[in-house]
């Protein structure tokens, strides 16, 4: 089965005006676990949707004592304390699926880039950095498994809270759910604004990790020549150079992604 997965990934054409759909096909062979992981994430954040509620019917049954304010006070604290402990469990489930699933998507990745990287063509690895190379499969692979957790811990628990908030809003007052109706469009277009920004300037940040990538491998196979011809000094001011465009290009892309963040 595992050469099966990572097969696909070498026949996988990849197209860069639909990544998402790339990164889904990527994720084809690992969808079980990936929806057990979901799953668990979904029963795991139930907390954090039901806690306000949960709060607000202890306030009104202390505000508007009754005869059953005792009994309502502590049904709601059980409820509490059975949503804080499930977390335990649910966590542990959550991290080990979607590890799982994360883990063999880096490993096929690896494996196809390195098979792909033997039956290229003399010529191709002449005029390409072996630097280069070597981040594609070892940073680049690894950027995937970040991208899935950040879509399950951020994305897919910041969908879960609003879908919650409209329900439990509509239930409650319909005319207060409107306002939040009114702010999706402009969600839409928030993301829409820094979506090629962000694109274009994180394009940018990779392409100077990879040339940084390949000076750093270059200098190290070259150390001794250029001790032997006493170049150091000028090896690493180019070195400190190459450097200094990582760090501003990084800087760029963190303050983008802080900006997106505020605004949505």
């Amino acid at each position: 089965m595992p050469q099966e997965k990572q097969s696909t990934l070498l026949d996988l054409n990849y197209r860069n005006s639909r990544p998402f759909r790339t990164f889904l096909r990527i994720f084809k062979p690992e969808r079980k676990n990936v929806i057990i992981a979901y799953v668990v994430l979904a029963i795991k954040h139930s907390p954090a949707l039901f806690l306000p509620v949960i709060i607000g019917n202890v306030i009104n049954a202390v505000i508007y004592r009754g005869p059953d304010t005792f009994h309502s006070i502590l049904l709601n604290s059980i409820f509490i304390l059975v949503l804080l402990f499930q977390n335990i469990f649910t966590h542990t489930m959550f991290v080990k699926y979607l590890s799982k699933a994360n883990r063999s998507v880096e490993h096929n990745l690896r494996y196809a880039l390195v098979k792909r990287m033997q039956e290229l063509s003399i010529a191709f690895h002449n005029n390409f950095e072996s630097g280069r190379l070597q981040t594609k499969v070892l940073r680049d692979a690894e950027s995937v498994e970040i991208l899935s957790r950040q879509i399950a811990n951020a994305v897919f628990t910041g969908l879960l809270n609003v879908v919650f908030a409209l329900v439990a809003t509509i239930i409650y007052n319909w005319i207060v759910a409107l306002f939040f109706v009114l702010t999706v469009p402009l969600a839409v277009l928030i993301t829409k604004f820094f979506q090629s920004r962000m694109a274009q300037t994180n394009k940018e940040y990779r392409t100077q990790l990879e040339i940084m990538s390949a000076r750093v491998n270059e200098m190290v196979q070259m150390i001794p020549i250029t001790r032997a011809h006493a170049v150091e000094d000028i090896e690493i001011k180019q070195m400190s150079k190459q450097l200094q465009k990582v760090k501003e290009k990084g800087m760029k892309l963190d303050v983008l992604n802080a900006v997106f963040g505020a605004s949505s």
